[in-house]
């Protein structure tokens, strides 16, 4: 009778001892929650609050023109984030409120966004991608980029949030961009498109050196469709020159000017 009485103290026990252990942990986290206290940020819609980027040491400018960072976060709780698929990739986007923009937030500081440093070491590979975060809270942006991996696997953990945050994606499809044209050499054997100058009311001659034109419509789409969704270069002929075609969209791709005001 003795020893069944200890056997059920000694239960007893464990169980309170794992009880405690419970309350001590959610102590904690509550604890990390609050000392962080309440985070305030600028609500502008063209303000970047947290931008996720990825791209190689080397690169051609159109190429760096047409690939979407990962995950951008505005303050206005707009939020786009890159989706890649076997064979397409989707720019998707969903609007968050304040709780699920706090949620994100708080994951790219606890993770120890603060405490980490930048790491310019180039590895021993042909031609490396540099990922980087920057965060934007109470006026500081801070950026931390790394050739090498991120602690506990930091970068892919905060990206999967990104992409997982919200129940109501969208499917981005721009009403229109900036439409640059790169000359670059011909190439034969490959296929191009023929400019129709006069349809589109432009040449590709005039939006070339950074000197890109707003379009919109069908020919935006078909630019979108093609370089972003697919991956692909966009080949277009136009007097026996060779360009390549880039769109840039205010609100999704890196370096977008913004949209005209008239």
């Amino acid at each position: 009778m003795r020893r069944k009485f200890q056997v059920i103290l000694l239960i007893l026990v464990v169980v309170i001892l794992a009880a405690c252990g419970d309350d001590t942990d959610k102590k904690e986290e509550t604890n990390q929650t609050s000392q962080l206290g309440p985070l305030e940020w600028d609500r502008g819609a063209s303000t970047i609050l947290l931008r996720m980027d990825s791209r190689p040491k080397e690169a051609a400018p159109q190429e760096l023109d047409t690939r979407i960072p990962p995950c951008t976060l505005w303050g206005d709780g707009r939020l786009v984030w890159l989706n890649e698929l076997e064979s397409e990739k989707q720019v998707l986007e969903a609007r968050l409120n304040d709780e699920k923009i706090r949620e994100l937030l708080e994951k790219v500081i606890f993770s120890g966004f603060y405490e980490w440093q930048s790491d310019y070491i180039i590895p021993n590979s042909a031609n490396p991608y540099i990922e980087s975060i920057t965060l934007n809270l109470y006026n500081e942006e801070r950026t931390v980029s790394r050739y090498s991996g991120w602690p506990v696997d930091a970068y892919a953990q905060i990206l999967k949030t990104c992409q997982e945050i919200s129940d109501t994606p969208v499917l981005f499809a721009p009403e229109g961009g900036w439409l640059t044209a790169y000359e670059v050499p011909r190439v034969e054997g490959i296929g191009y498109w023929r400019w129709a100058k006069d349809e589109a009311g432009f040449s590709l001659a005039e939006v070339t050196n950074n000197n890109p034109r707003w379009i919109t419509g069908d020919l935006a789409k078909a630019v979108w469709n093609t370089t972003i969704e697919t991956g692909s270069r966009l080949g277009v002929l136009e007097d026996n020159i060779a360009y390549e075609l880039v769109l840039r969209v205010p609100g999704v791709s890196r370096d977008s000017p913004p949209e005209p005001t008239e």
